[in-house]
């Protein structure tokens, strides 16, 4: 799904373009061969039968994901704040979507400013670990489905 949220692009002539639609579109196609296309599809199981729970692919994940985010911020909101201060032009995750909701305004500027205006980086945090969860929810299905992986590769990427 990040591929449709930060609207990956095949551009040639931008590093940045084409690094994050690699970062972003290939683990799904990995882990679908891995999944419906090798001999030995249990190597990536976690249980002899290769089953899965519903909660198997939220608990793991979410718990990365959420490391992973306090790491980000501090490393940008407090390791390198001095740096992204002086340097307007490097882009982080947080500066992109609170500077789109401005422009965007209605909803998102409201909800940008829902904690105040010196919290938008913590909504910008809450709602990335909604689309965290919320992406993570077809996995179960597109684990157990073939047809549902392919289906939901193919909203993302074509």
């Amino acid at each position: 799904w990040a591929v449709v949220a930060w609207r990956n692009s095949l551009v040639f002539h931008s590093l940045d373009k084409i690094t994050s639609l690699a970062l972003h579109s290939l683990p799904p196609l990995v882990m679908y061969v891995r999944r419906w296309h090798t001999e030995n599809a249990s190597s990536i199981c976690s249980r002899p039968d290769c089953s899965i729970t519903f909660w198997d692919p939220l608990g793991g994940p979410t718990l990365v994901y959420l490391l992973w985010q306090i790491s980000y911020f501090l490393k940008t909101e407090m390791v390198d704040q001095d740096k992204l201060r002086e340097q307007q032009d490097i882009e982080s995750s947080p500066r992109w979507w609170i500077r789109w909701a401005e422009r965007a305004g209605g909803f998102w500027r409201r909800y940008a400013n829902f904690l105040g205006p010196n919290n938008k980086i913590f909504m910008f945090m809450i709602i990335q670990l909604a689309f965290t969860i919320v992406s993570l929810l077809p996995v179960y299905f597109a684990f157990r489905y073939q047809w549902v992986n392919i289906t939901l590769l193919l909203c993302v990427l074509v």
